[in-house]
């Protein structure tokens, strides 16, 4: 089912307060992400940085069990894991696990980086402790450059606990801010959609021919200024329409009013348009889109018809229904495909020329006879008469 407007302008609201809610979650977890590590990374370095002055100070040239267990006091009170790495990669020390058992750390990145004396902070999962990492290498020098690598870590579950708990905080306020919001777009959306609405049902209505419809649209200037424009056209519309109903019933009777047999053909040939005249002379009822030639069967009319489509000018011809003689005229309308074809009935006229020709006929004959008669008898009184009685014969 096709949504409303009123639906779909909430809708719509609804999808952009939520696409900017979960930009604004992530924008705010990627921050505070960002941000977090970089306390950690700075408090890493703050670590770092005193191991490695220890360190500096020679206490990695201590023993193997006394480096472990003082680097497991310095982890346990300082919170952090910290292990110390030999040049060839090999852990002296480890704050959480036994160094013995570690595998060589001289592919890690940061140790890597530490061993040409860079400090060097890299996050990554440890399969030691089987969690997400921040490590931070840093160098100890001797006499004789790096000696030694101390690195120090902090698990970045602890970020994730915290941005968690930060991330539910601020999904509960944004689900109330989008539940006013929601409260907002709805008011909104049916101040929006209310106009839009008593429009339609306006203009429905005009179109079901009730053009007394007035359109009041309350609220700002621009809806007052469309009712007025609506209402204006509503009343233009329905005086053009009486005009035109007026013109048409003039037209209705005018051609009902014909003697002559009115048809309107379409570019099929089909009825548009027929008045009573040549409804009597049609053999079925001249509905519309009926064939002409399912009611008058007259090859002359079919060729005249065919001739004006051919030509697209007018044609005209005589026409024979039965016993009675049509003049036709073809006409085709301008601009259209339609044809008007009248049918004049000169059944009168064609009976009044035969009489006119049988008169001219009988009469010449009934004096003819007479007239050769007497021409005999001159010819006779000619030859018999005397001379000076032949000026009254010439």
């Amino acid at each position: 089912m096709k949504a409303s407007l009123f639906g779909r302008i909430f809708i719509g609201y609804i999808a952009i307060l939520a696409v900017f809610a979960l930009a604004a979650v992530w924008i705010s977890f990627t921050t505070l992400e960002r941000k977090y590590n970089r306390l950690v990374e700075r408090h890493l370095r703050a670590m770092a940085s005193t191991l490695g002055a220890a360190l500096d100070g020679g206490a990695w040239e201590q023993p193997g069990t006394a480096l472990q267990t003082d680097i497991t006091a310095l982890g346990r009170a300082t919170g952090v894991r910290i292990t110390v790495i030999a040049t060839n990669g090999v852990v002296r020390a480890d704050s959480e696990a036994d160094a013995a058992g570690m595998e060589n750390h001289a592919d890690r990145p940061e140790v890597r980086a530490a061993l040409r004396g860079i400090t060097r902070a890299e996050a990554r999962f440890s399969d030691t402790v089987r969690e997400r990492m921040l490590y931070l290498a840093v160098p100890v020098t001797g006499p004789d450059g790096v000696v030694m690598v101390a690195r120090v870590s902090a698990p970045l579950s602890t970020t994730t606990r915290l941005l968690r708990m930060a991330l539910r905080e601020l999904a509960l306020i944004i689900l109330v801010m989008l539940l006013l919001a929601g409260g907002a777009a709805a008011v909104l959306a049916h101040r929006l959609s209310r106009p839009v609405l008593e429009l339609r049902a306006a203009a429905q209505h005009v179109a079901a021919g009730n053009f007394d419809t007035h359109l009041d649209l309350a609220g700002s200037s621009e809806l007052r200024d469309l009712s007025a424009s609506f209402n204006q056209m509503t009343r233009h519309v329905r005086d053009v329409v009486a005009q035109l109903t007026s013109r048409n019933a003039e037209l209705d009777a005018v051609i009902g009013a014909m003697r002559e047999a009115l048809v309107v053909l379409d570019d099929t040939d089909r009825i548009v348009l027929a008045n009573a005249s040549f409804a009597r002379l049609s053999l079925v009822p001249p509905t519309r889109q009926t064939q002409y030639w399912e009611c008058l069967r007259a090859p002359a009319l079919s060729d005249l018809i065919h001739a004006a489509r051919a030509a697209g000018a007018r044609t005209s011809g005589d026409v024979q229904l039965n016993d009675q003689h049509f003049l036709c005229n073809v006409t085709p309308l301008n601009g259209s495909h339609e044809l008007v074809v009248t049918l004049h009935d000169v059944t009168e006229l064609k009976r009044v020329e035969r009489m006119r020709r049988d008169f001219v006929s009988n009469v010449s004959h009934e004096l003819r006879t007479p007239l050769t008669a007497i021409k005999g008898f001159v010819e006779t009184l000619e030859d018999d008469a005397a001379l000076q009685h032949n000026r009254y014969l010439e």
